[in-house]
């Protein structure tokens, strides 16, 4: 399936609330299990390139810690960097899910994950 990173990063919450919750079916907990696995990989290689560029654009503070300058060009930079690379359309292997099996979410919380799920 093609996502673009910014969905993904979008719905972070939705999934860290699904990857908690009991199903009564054993199929869509090894789907939501698939997926998340397939996402983490995605959203572990993000933090990685993330930190990069923190290294890259911010500054050592004292306490050890990298830091850029809010109203700084290394921020400008910094950031178009970040917005392109969230625009980025990524092909993850995603199962999806019956909306039966998600029960107990909000309309907004769904809509976060439609592109994981399926009316039968």
């Amino acid at each position: 399936m093609k996502l673009k990173l910014i969905d993904i990063l979008n719905s972070k919450n939705i999934l860290d609330k699904l990857s908690i919750t009991k199903f009564d079916s054993g199929v869509a907990c090894y789907q939501l299990a698939h997926n998340l696995k397939n996402i983490d990989a995605e959203l572990m290689n993000f933090d990685k390139i993330q930190k990069e560029l923190i290294e890259k654009y911010g500054e050592k503070k004292e306490d050890g810690s990298v830091q850029i300058e809010k109203s700084s060009a290394s921020m400008d930079i910094y950031v178009t960097q970040m917005n392109e690379i969230m625009q980025q359309e990524l092909d993850i292997d995603i199962l999806t899910i019956d909306c039966k099996n998600i029960i107990g979410f909000t309309p907004i919380e769904l809509v976060a994950i439609d592109w994981m799920l399926k009316l039968e």
